[in-house]
């Protein structure tokens, strides 16, 4: 079924690999089984928001039934998830809680990815949705530039030694997260619609 979703937003598998996209069955304690063997383990998990404790101390995930996004610092280390459900479930889309390790107004998902293509990009395209950057990097496989593509709702620009302007999208996990990066931005994100949405 996820593997169904993602070919039919248009992503190949090498896209898919490269942003570590997974897949999460629709159970209530897969990850707690598998990962949180001990009491230690399930208290690293909640504490890592993988985990949710009810009042009456029961431990189940947080993550079913979902296609995974991991959500990168900027050295690559996986601090957070998005999480997509598929069919018709709510909410569409779940993020990892705050967390010792994970900030949402701190992080850019995918900038990971840009800043190993490009160490200093020049210019930043900033999407609302995982799957926008996904899709955006999809299509940046076949061209820098889709020729149909609309005005960009919001670019990121600071000086840098890049002179091509950059091909990835990055979408703020909050808007204030482009802030800290010290480069301005002109406008509020709104939803760039895709030939693969």
């Amino acid at each position: 079924m996820a593997i169904d979703y993602l070919k039919g937003r248009g992503l190949s598998g090498e896209i898919v690999q490269k942003f570590g996209v997974g897949f999460v069955p629709d159970q209530w304690d897969l990850v707690r089984t598998r990962f949180g063997r001990n009491n230690e383990a399930q208290e690293a998990l909640v504490t890592a928001g993988m985990l949710i404790e009810n009042d009456n101390g029961r431990r189940y995930d947080r993550f079913r039934g979902r296609v995974m996004f991991p959500i990168r610092d900027r050295r690559g280390r996986v601090i957070g998830f998005g999480g997509r459900v598929l069919g018709d479930g709510t909410p569409k889309y779940l993020n990892s809680p705050e967390t010792p390790i994970f900030h949402k107004g701190r992080e850019l998902y995918g900038l990971y990815e840009v800043l190993q293509a490009h160490r200093e990009p020049e210019k930043l395209l900033v999407v609302e949705g995982y799957m926008d950057v996904v899709a955006w990097r999809n299509l940046a496989l076949i061209t820098p530039w889709p020729r149909w593509a609309p005005q960009p709702p919001a670019i990121i620009s600071r000086p840098c030694s890049v002179k091509p302007v950059l091909w990835c999208a990055v979408t703020m996990v909050t808007a204030q997260a482009a802030m800290p990066l010290g480069v301005p931005w002109s406008k509020p994100c709104r939803t760039l619609t895709t030939a693969a949405s």
